[in-house]
């Protein structure tokens, strides 16, 4: 996909890490060359960054799969939460959970979750509309 046609939400590799756009500027600035300014969050890493990128470039996008969780119980490795609509279970590692809910600060209860085989991957509290790094 090109950059010009990135669209906030969408899932999409960037320097090999998995990435989520949080928001696109296409600008012509004066005689100059127009270009995308893309701002994404990766994933895993939880930063949000910035970047510039010529219309036409193309871009690898990921297929994010998007459900709604619920936090069951903890364990030495880790929370386990449960798609409510599918009551399949993930685990999600102790050092990224505590990452994300510092971040959050969530209820233990109410995440949506964006899942890309073969493990869950970043969630976000009900509403907020952000991801963020619940791995």
């Amino acid at each position: 996909m090109k950059a010009i046609d990135m669209r906030p939400g969408m899932g999409f590799k960037m320097d090999g890490k998995m990435c989520v756009v949080v928001g696109t500027e296409h600008r012509t600035p004066g005689n100059l060359r127009a270009f995308v300014q893309l701002t994404y969050r990766e994933i895993l890493a939880g930063k949000t960054l910035d970047k510039r990128m010529q219309p036409s470039e193309d871009i690898e996008i990921l297929d994010l799969d998007r459900r709604e969780m619920e936090y069951l119980y903890s364990d030495s490795q880790g929370a386990t939460f449960m798609d409510t609509e599918s009551y399949e279970q993930y685990q999600l590692g102790e050092q990224l959970l505590l990452q994300g809910i510092d971040g959050l600060g969530i209820a233990p209860h109410g995440i949506r979750a964006h899942l890309r085989p073969p493990r869950a991957c970043p969630a976000a509290a009900p509403g907020s509309g952000t991801p963020s790094t619940i791995s």
